[in-house]
């Protein structure tokens, strides 16, 4: 993904949001389903933590 430093710092301030396209993209390319960001799948959590 493409983004200014300037987004990714709003990501991580809470003063933007990041769009479902750009999840995806980045769910895709850590290989975890979108849930593993909410913290919904404490399974999958665990597994990766362990690898």
């Amino acid at each position: 993904m493409e983004k200014s430093r300037e987004c990714y710092n709003q990501y991580e301030n809470g003063k933007r949001k990041m769009s479902i396209n750009d999840l995806c993209k980045i769910a895709d390319e850590f290989n975890v389903p979108l849930d593993w960001f909410t913290g919904r799948n404490i399974e999958i959590m665990k597994h990766i933590k362990n690898q």
